[in-house]
């Protein structure tokens, strides 16, 4: 197992960088904000590891409430954490309770796609994504 330290030494892309996944993403923010992996885990009441895992996609989503958490931290829109709608942290609104109403209910939709037959997956997910849109 990797300690704090080395956890902390993670590759991660530059502020200006366009990234593709969420997790890319959650480290962009952490480091526009000045976050280390341990601050951000304090923070948020998990584990370095844990953020590790979130951060190098070995987590492919988080539970709305962990989600909610790290974007009210961050101040980021959790749609933008998701995927990759709007502005970046450095730029980012302020978030209003709309943004997390609608996030909510969209993480119903996709717990429930996690678990329904494969014929239904493509419709709660879309459904998610008209939540948020």
């Amino acid at each position: 197992m990797m300690s704090a330290d080395q956890l902390e030494t993670v590759t991660v892309p530059a502020p200006d960088t366009i990234v593709e996944t969420w997790n890319d993403r959650l480290v962009q923010s952490r480091l526009v904000r000045g976050l280390t992996m341990t601050s951000l885990a304090k923070a948020l009441n998990v584990s370095v590891p844990a953020i590790s895992e979130w951060e190098s996609g070995n987590i492919r989503m988080l539970d709305a409430d962990k989600m909610m958490r790290l974007c009210l931290l961050l101040d980021i829109s959790p749609v933008w954490l998701m995927f990759g709608d709007g502005a970046p942290p450095d730029v980012q609104t302020p978030l209003s309770k709309n943004d997390f109403s609608r996030v909510g209910k969209a993480c119903i939709f996709l717990r429930a796609a996690r678990s329904a037959p494969p014929a239904d997956k493509n419709e709660l997910i879309e459904a998610a994504l008209a939540v948020l849109t």
